[in-house]
């Protein structure tokens, strides 16, 4: 059974074949939303649906049989596995491989692939690595996503060798991928004939909002995702308050890890001031320094940890407190 996939632990290969069994006997399918910014909530999605969508990944990828998919990123329990790694391989008959995140193997795993997806905090992480750097991508498919992506990608990913590198935009309410983005600033290009969206204005403020859905979902997603000339912002829920400015904190710690040898950040309000809370090999100054470029006037408290909590799928969780 679904000899054309290879999952060599047991847990993982688990959730694998529970997808590929759901999927061939056409039942809905249920996720739970992150909790990165807000409390779990339960989703269902009919079989239908994930068919269109995993369809619509495959004619993106132009998957054949010869293709070898590495999942070495996205949890098995994820939205973004099934429709991005699992169904097209059962799709298209290529081969996947998957496996759960280690980041000494990583680069091994990826070797042989024509394509796999890095998440933001997986890079950051391994483009310092020496196996990264001397890594050959020739004629592979790189996706990003899941959170706001580095500065510089595109350019490392292709400069290996990289035949596409595309920019991956989704949510557990509306699976990945939407927009298959090649620019690494935007997350609205090249989308889907198959998906609808608008972005509004908030009534409160300049900032806009994206909404969005696959064809036959019920409703537009209220994202709370917000967009300028740039691309996103950030997360609406995210937004903090100082009596100088809203901030969007994913803005300024993304300035921080593209700038710094911090590896992981989340900069929070703290009264009147803010908290910038890191991890990595750098100095609290230099983080304070990279905050107050954003904002001049505020005091910015820095604090450095062994670990700043993360979900599942690696996002920071934003309710966290820190001292």
């Amino acid at each position: 059974m679904f000899s054309n996939i290879d999952c060599p632990e047991e847990e993982v290969r688990e959730e694998t074949y529970n997808i590929l069994k759901k999927f061939t006997k056409k039942e809905s399918h249920t996720y739970f939303t992150s909790g990165s910014t807000g409390e779990p909530k339960k989703i269902f999605h009919s079989h239908k649906l994930f068919e269109m969508i995993a369809e619509e990944n495959c004619r993106f990828n132009e998957y054949t049989k010869d293709d070898y998919i590495v999942n070495a990123v996205l949890p098995a329990t994820s939205i973004a596995y099934p429709v991005l790694s699992a169904l097209p391989a059962l799709i298209s008959g290529c081969k996947l491989k998957a496996v759960k995140f280690n980041p000494y193997t990583f680069v091994d795993h990826i070797r042989d692939s024509t394509h796999f997806v890095i998440v933001p905090s997986v890079y950051r992480v391994l483009k310092r690595r020496k196996e990264w750097q001397e890594l050959d991508l020739t004629g592979k498919t790189v996706g990003c996503g899941s959170d706001i992506i580095p500065d510089g990608i595109k350019e490392d990913v292709m400069s290996k060798g990289a035949k596409k590198f595309h920019h991956i935009y989704g949510s557990t309410e509306v699976p990945p991928a939407i927009s298959n983005s090649e620019d690494e600033r935007q997350c609205l290009e090249n989308v889907s004939p198959l998906v609808e969206y608008f972005i509004a204005k908030k009534a409160i403020s300049e900032e806009k909002e994206l909404y969005i859905r696959w064809r036959g979902q019920d409703e537009f997603w209220k994202s709370g995702d917000l967009f300028g000339n740039q691309g996103m912002i950030g997360r609406d829920k995210n937004v903090l308050h100082l009596h100088c400015s809203r901030i969007n904190p994913e803005v300024v710690e993304k300035h921080i890890l593209d700038n710094s040898n911090a590896t992981r950040v989340i900069v929070q309000t703290k009264g009147d001031s803010l908290q910038a809370t890191f991890e990595g090999d750098e100095y609290p100054s230099r983080v304070r320094e990279l905050v107050n470029e954003w904002y001049k006037d505020v005091n910015v408290k820095t604090s450095k940890v062994d670990s700043i909590e993360v979900n599942s799928m690696n996002k920071i969780v934003r309710s966290a407190v820190y001292a």
